[in-house]
């Protein structure tokens, strides 16, 4: 059971809409992109590569696991450690 509020829920509409989309005048994404991208072309390559490296490391390890868990629990099965219903 929900409780009741003892104030009357407002029917007056939102002052802004729920999806809005709209950035305000003075701000541009631009702005922020240039902010986050460093200007450097070095820093940018090393940004660049160390994101390569970092998906390279999980794809590796996505592998390991998925070949690895099944690996682990067929030999626990094989082993009689494992209970098969």
């Amino acid at each position: 059971m929900n409780p009741v509020p003892k104030t009357p829920i407002s029917k007056a509409p939102a002052p802004l809409p729920a999806n809005d989309n709209q950035t305000p005048a003075n701000q541009d994404i631009s702005d922020f992109l240039r902010e986050l991208i460093p200007q450097d072309d070095a820093a940018a390559d090393a940004l660049c590569r160390r994101g390569e490296r970092m998906a390279t490391a999980l794809v590796v390890v996505m592998a390991t696991c998925l070949v690895g868990f099944p690996l682990f629990f067929a030999g626990l099965i094989y082993a009689g450690v494992g209970v098969v219903p």
